[in-house]
């Protein structure tokens, strides 16, 4: 396959010769404006960029669509995505700018998820990961698997309600309890019970649900499993399909198991700053394999972690890895004498990575790989992507020590076009990116099983919707500082 990525020779980093490739496009025919490393291409706004890579000491010259000011249709981002396409036929194979001569990139290997299984704990089936499933399935599989009160809580009338805690109730072993009351009554009504560690909640609302997501901490807090529901959500009945698996996953009866031997490694960590300027947060997440081809997840997010941060880069002061890593070994008993790989979402200082390994060797924690995840850094498209069928997954391993893949099949919204890099940061200590790296990292990101709808669009693994999902929740650093938080509920 084609692709719209380009790497030089090996040379190490100097200033971007952006002049000089300026020029060499313009020899191209091409007309462009330089200030925004931009040009126009049939209509549709083309960016290029140029990025050099430590790990692999060469540059790289990518040409992707440039982002649009607002969000695509799935029809309009397809339509630019044709006539990048149609670039990749333009651009020639070698670019040469001064010293550097730019080859392209072709992707010649793939990974085939198409027989990859799990298997349904009740049952001891095993079914294919991309199996199709419906409501009506759903409920013939999970029919009174939850062990837990399901309480509704209508704190908005609505005529859909009957309709939605009709549909919901089959997949509980106990009656259901249904409790109308006021939003601000709602955390009275659930402390004042001595069954809180025996219920599923439902919040079932019609108003602005930013009053509603305040209830979440409390819930969070006690380890509730709760769920919110949007009573005039027209898409509601559609959205059954995740919404099931999702509630047995928070219930912790999990739909699915995996294949005992899926990990290389005892558990990953990922460590990510949750930033804002004005209160800049430090969050971790322990993800460590238990019994049955189960995953347990911890995550905490911590105020006392200094650390400066931008777009791309994060470096501590004075001696706060130390806590970081003293941290780590509070929140992640479970990996003491187990090795682990961990992900990164921005770079580190090259010191900063081989202290963090030292150190947790010290509290008795093996680290084998360190990756940088980078979503949209190194944008570029290949030619194909159209045709993919959902198992089969395009990859490229440059050098030994970084990688790209494209983990979603399907051309969804702008962002689902372009690949996933993955940059080994550890690469002094004799490891190398390897097939079965890449396999494991599509495992973390398609074990996301709750969102079985749209399973062949997934693209981040589970500790990166987590980050997400916190700074959704909008709480504050008092509130979060108390908080150790269950993945599980976190979805």
């Amino acid at each position: 396959m084609k692709t719209t990525l380009y790497f030089s020779n090996k040379t190490n980093a100097g200033d971007y010769p952006y002049e000089a490739l300026n020029k060499k496009l313009g020899e191209l025919g091409i007309k462009i404006n330089p200030e925004e490393h931009s040009f126009l291409f049939k209509n549709v706004e083309i960016s290029y960029k140029l990025r050099h890579k430590h790990s692999i000491t060469r540059y790289i010259l990518s040409f992707s669509l440039k982002r649009p000011r607002e969000q695509l249709t799935s029809k309009e981002t397809k339509r630019r995505y044709n006539i990048v396409c149609s670039l990749i036929g333009k651009l020639p194979n070698e670019i040469d700018v001064d010293s550097l001569k730019f080859k392209r990139t072709n992707i010649s290997d793939e990974i085939d998820m198409s027989h990859w299984e799990v298997k349904n704990p009740f049952t001891s089936e095993k079914v294919n990961l991309f199996d199709n499933y419906n409501y009506k399935k759903l409920r013939s599989l999970y029919s009174r698997k939850i062990p837990l009160k399901p309480t509704f809580i209508l704190v908005d009338k609505s005529s859909t309600s009957k309709l939605i805690i009709n549909e919901l109730r089959p997949f509980f072993s106990e009656k259901e309890e249904v409790i109308e009351t006021s939003v601000n009554f709602v955390r009275e009504k659930i402390d004042s019970r001595v069954d809180k560690n025996r219920i599923f909640l439902f919040i079932l609302y019609n108003q602005n649900e930013n009053q509603y997501i305040k209830l979440k901490k409390f819930f969070l807090q006690n380890n509730i499993p709760s769920q919110f529901i949007h009573m005039d959500d027209k898409k509601f009945w559609f959205k059954t399909k995740n919404l099931i698996p999702e509630i047995l996953t928070k219930a912790s009866c999990y739909p699915f198991e995996f294949p005992e031997r899926l990990s290389k490694v005892d558990g990953y960590i990922c460590l990510t700053d949750i930033y804002d300027k004005k209160n800049p947060l430090f969050g971790i997440n322990i993800t460590y394999n238990s019994e049955k081809g189960l995953f347990k997840n911890t995550v905490k997010i911590y105020s006392d972690i200094n650390y400066r941060a931008d777009r791309l880069f994060i470096n501590f002061i004075e001696n706060n890895l130390t806590l970081l890593v003293d941290k780590i070994a509070t929140l992640g008993t479970e990996l003491v004498g187990k090795e682990v790989n961990i992900y990164l979402t921005k770079y580190w200082k090259s010191k900063d990575i081989y202290l963090l390994i030292e150190k947790l060797k010290n509290k008795d924690i093996f680290v084998k790989k360190i990756f940088y995840i980078s979503f949209f850094s190194d944008k570029f498209v290949f030619k194909g992507m159209e045709s993919l069928s959902e198992g089969k997954i395009p990859y490229i391993i440059k050098d030994k020590y970084l990688a790209y893949l494209q983990p979603n099949t399907i051309i969804g919204l702008f962002g689902s076009l372009f690949p996933i890099s993955l940059e080994l940061a550890n690469i002094n200590s004799g490891e190398i990116i390897t097939k079965e790296d890449i396999e494991e990292y599509l495992w973390l990101i398609k074990r996301r099983v709750y969102r079985l709808q749209y399973i062949n669009m997934l693209r981040y693994p589970e500790f990166i919707k987590y980050a997400k999902k916190i700074r959704e929740l909008n709480l504050s650093e008092e509130d979060l500082s108390k908080l150790t938080l269950n993945g599980d509920l976190l979805i």
